[in-house]
């Protein structure tokens, strides 16, 4: 709970950065950007061993120049992360394989301060804030059991079925973001190219009734987009 309410100061202090800043370089952009998450499930739990898996993402980017070095970014997006669950049962003669894949589809709001040194004919580009994701539909499973015996398939099924309410993930989550990357200014156009790493703070199996168990939504992202002036710059 002080972690929320340190990150729920952080953003409208980075609002009123935005809204008052008076450099006579400031400049507003916009902007998409696309890119994959590889997500590692936070826990301290080692059964069920959750396996990185890739899945989407895209946003559109707000960016204001607060200055040549500092800026602030806004990015209302898109990002769907994704683990899976194998098992593998043996007895004599007998093998059962398990492997549940699990997606959680989010609207992701990044509120980022970026720092932008020059690098040559590029820019470092620096970013940190925090960020919430609301979940966009309910958690679904991709299922898959096959069962061998004497080394043939015996039975196989594979369903797919979405989790609500207690049997489902919270609707909500906070957490803080930080990444690296370049930035190259091509014409009109800036193209970007990133990595970042989330940190998620909610526990998204915490409203569950006796659940022992603590999941958080933590994994490393990459990104490409690029940024359009869309203002002219004020003297």
């Amino acid at each position: 709970m002080k972690m929320l309410k340190l990150l729920l100061r952080i953003i409208p202090f980075m609002l009123l950065v935005l809204t008052f800043t008076t450099s006579s370089r400031a400049q507003l952009s916009a902007g998409l950007r696309g890119g994959v998450h590889f997500a590692h499930m936070g826990t301290q739990n080692t059964v069920p061993d959750y396996k990185t898996t890739t899945a989407p993402g895209f946003a559109v980017l707000f960016h204001y120049a607060v200055n040549p070095l500092f800026s602030i970014q806004v990015e209302p997006g898109y990002a769907q992360w994704s683990t899976r669950i194998s098992e593998t049962q043996t007895a004599p003669n007998y093998i059962r394989d398990y492997t549940s894949r699990i997606f959680l589809n989010y609207i992701e709001i990044p509120a980022l301060l970026q720092y932008k040194p020059h690098l040559r004919k590029l820019r470092a580009l620096f970013s940190f804030g925090p960020e919430a994701r609301f979940l966009a539909k309910p958690m679904h499973a991709k299922t898959k059991v096959i069962q061998y015996y004497n080394g043939q398939i015996t039975d196989q099924l594979e369903t797919e079925e979405r989790y609500t309410g207690d049997l489902g993930v919270r609707k909500w989550d906070i957490g803080l973001v930080a990444g690296a990357g370049v930035a190259y200014p091509a014409g009109s156009f800036t193209i970007l190219a990133e990595g970042r790493y989330h940190y998620g703070f909610t526990d998204i199996y915490g409203h569950r009734s006796g659940n022992s168990s603590s999941i958080y939504v933590r994994g490393i992202s990459a990104h490409a987009g690029f940024l359009v002036p869309i203002g002219k710059k004020q003297n």
